[in-house]
């Protein structure tokens, strides 16, 4: 079956079962990518870049796919070079993470790992660098949380997630919609909490120390634009005399990113 007849299948079982569009592309995926050997280069970018089309296409379909996780193996991104991630529901969903929360005396005993500013400019903004950021944490098989966000910035990064590349999209959650933090290993939240688990804490812009506890999260990201440096002189004051192991900033420069001591 080719990537035309497999959406013309799933539009027609999309309605009556949602069970049965998942084993659909499931199966496919599986099939075409990760069981037929491809060795011809131009063959396989034709197959992953329809296949995407079809994925992007349907985004919404595999939202909620994702979410059902009646399989042990959930269909999670892609990408044009096959840099896809096939993630097994353990690795994010372990009953323990779902049945226990983070206690204040574990939050208070959280170390420090490391703190990164990415400063973005007219050629990596915001909105590109951020969902390249987020899907380098998904590699790691880590959770992440985009902290203190506005009404309208969770509604437009949550439909950044979604169309940041017509070749990938990053399934994720948001106090907007959903209820239920733990189940998303990306949360964006208006709130400044530890909701989902994280390991990661993500900040585009200037929150008061106060209202933050550094110690929710072991590791931390500013995003933030060049010209935002009061909301750097910021940061740096927040975790100067703090026990970080590790501080560096990138900068984009000369066509690439440079990493550099922060602290």
């Amino acid at each position: 079956m080719d990537s035309a007849g497999l959406a013309h299948l799933c539009s027609t079982t999309a309605q009556s079962s949602i069970v049965h569009l998942r084993h659909i592309i499931l199966n496919y995926c599986l099939l075409q990518i990760t069981k037929t050997p491809i060795k011809r280069k131009s063959i396989k970018g034709d197959c992953v870049r329809s296949l995407n089309r079809m994925i992007v296409y349907y985004r919404s379909v595999l939202y909620k796919i994702f979410h059902e996780g009646a399989l042990s193996t959930t269909l999670f991104c892609f990408t044009e070079n096959i840099n896809f991630a096939i993630i097994r529901k353990n690795d994010f969903f372990q009953d323990s993470l779902l049945k226990k929360q983070i206690t204040s005396q574990q939050t208070a005993q959280q170390k420090l790992e490391s703190c990164v500013v990415y400063w973005c400019n007219a050629l990596q903004p915001k909105e590109k660098v951020l969902p390249q950021v987020v899907e380098k944490i998904l590699l790691q098989r880590r959770r992440c949380s985009i902290l203190g966000q506005s009404f309208q910035e969770a509604e437009r990064w949550d439909d950044q997630l979604w169309t940041f590349s017509s070749k990938s999209f990053l399934a994720h959650g948001s106090d907007l919609k959903e209820d239920r933090p733990e189940d998303h290993p990306i949360w964006i939240t208006r709130g400044l909490t530890n909701e989902n688990n994280s390991h990661y804490g993500i900040l585009t812009g200037y929150i008061p120390q106060e209202a933050l506890n550094i110690y929710l999260f072991s590791h931390w990201i500013w995003i933030l634009m060049s010209e935002e440096t009061d909301v750097f002189q910021h940061a740096t004051t927040w975790i100067q005399n703090k026990a970080v192991q590790a501080s560096w900033v990138w900068r984009y420069h000369n066509a690439q990113w440079k990493k550099g001591v922060w602290i």
